[in-house]
């Protein structure tokens, strides 16, 4: 992994890397992903850190996050795609040199075309001596081989019916992604299969039970193998009619899906993925005519407060008519509670508004502060930031 050329930084870190590199582990996790199943390497963090008790990694945190300017803490919320369907790699650079972007998400190409615009966007985000990318794909067992050419066959979601199959498929997954330089994976899909015009065949069905164990199971396997994992799309659109790629989709009266979201978070998912789908005529989480990825209620009230989760939360992407119709949704997103915003359409226009918040809103500047520092975390317990 590369290293944060932050060489001001060196000295006043030198006794919390020290400590990072001869700490014992007396971290208590706070959730039950098998973490505990990870062999931790001779020094600093892995996956198995991040929702843990730990001095150190809060101190290097807060350290890295206190070093960077009020632009470069906006631009870590930004995730733009590269690939095909995205932006050249050109394009890629003025945005990580421009605006401090965070992250790329590769979209389609060959393993080999992939590989090369990772280690391009990495190697120059490092000339800049910027806090690393945090780079991710669409890596669901239905997707993955459409979306990046030259791998091995993986099966389908909805041909896997035991635990240890998911699990396996989610082990074969991350090594398929770590080859390529991807940390992010934006899956598994925890929504039903009944909408056949969006969600299909990438669910693992639509027993409770059934899609709750496997997704369980596939996030291990990822994320005791390094990959970070994404429940999608909170709060379930697996039994709504319609394609929010297409137009604005809504579910009515339940939430059918929530205890698979609910398993998830109780296991330690790293990621979860908003769905931009209205909630309608429920009696405790109607979200008022937004879509989940812009409403408050379900992201920090649902989302944080009822289900527990700490964890990053990562819009789905901007551009897609359930969301792009209403008035600058990514910087709705944010304030919603999104950690991440996935390709906003005017990333300048974004930046200024979030800046402009920040600078005259002190407890929006807090909250901007928790997804940074969340976002720093990661990538430190992914080995993109070491001392």
């Amino acid at each position: 992994m590369k290293k944060l050329c932050f060489f001001s930084l060196l000295i006043s870190l030198f006794t919390i890397a020290t400590a990072c590199m001869n700490r014992t582990d007396k971290s208590v996790n706070k959730k039950k992903v098998a973490n505990d199943t990870i062999t931790p390497p001779k020094k600093g963090f892995t996956l198995a850190d991040f929702y843990s008790q730990d001095t150190v990694l809060d101190k290097l945190t807060d350290s890295i996050f206190q070093r960077i300017t009020r632009a470069e803490k906006i631009g870590q919320t930004i995730v733009m795609f590269g690939g095909k369907g995205g932006h050249s790699v050109d394009k890629l650079q003025t945005y990580i040199k421009k605006y401090k972007i965070g992250g790329v998400t590769l979209l389609k190409g060959s393993k080999t075309e992939l590989k090369s615009i990772a280690h391009q966007v990495r190697r120059f985000t490092e000339t800049l001596a910027q806090v690393p990318l945090l780079i991710s794909a669409d890596g669901e067992p239905s997707l993955i081989n459409q979306k990046i050419t030259g791998l091995p066959s993986v099966p389908y979601a909805d041909k896997i019916s035991h635990p240890a199959v998911s699990e396996a498929v989610g082990i074969q997954i991350a090594q398929l992604l770590q080859e390529i330089g991807i940390h992010h994976n934006y899956a598994p899909v925890c929504d039903f299969s009944e909408n056949k015009a969006i969600i299909d065949r990438r669910s693992f069905g639509n027993n409770v039970e059934k899609v709750t164990l496997l997704t369980e199971a596939f996030i291990k396997g990822l994320q005791k193998n390094g990959i970070v994992a994404t429940a999608k799309h909170f709060p379930g659109q697996g039994t709504v009619e319609g394609d929010t790629h297409k137009k604005p989709v809504y579910i009515s009266d339940t939430l059918p899906e929530l205890p698979i979201f609910q398993n998830a978070v109780d296991n330690g998912v790293i990621s979860i993925m908003t769905g931009h789908i209205e909630v309608r005529n429920h009696s405790s989480w109607s979200s008022n005519g937004k879509p989940a990825t812009l409403s408050p209620k379900l992201i920090n009230e649902l989302l944080k407060d009822s289900l527990g989760f700490e964890g990053l939360v990562v819009s789905d992407a901007m551009n897609m008519a359930a969301v792009s119709t209403f008035p600058t949704p990514a910087f709705t997103a944010l304030k919603a509670g999104c950690d991440m915003v996935l390709d906003p359409a005017n990333p300048e226009g974004y930046v200024n508004r979030v800046m402009r918040r920040a600078a005259n809103n002190p407890d929006f500047e807090k909250r901007l502060a928790r997804s940074v520092k969340r976002i720093i975390r990661l990538k430190i317990c992914l080995g993109l930031i070491s001392i």
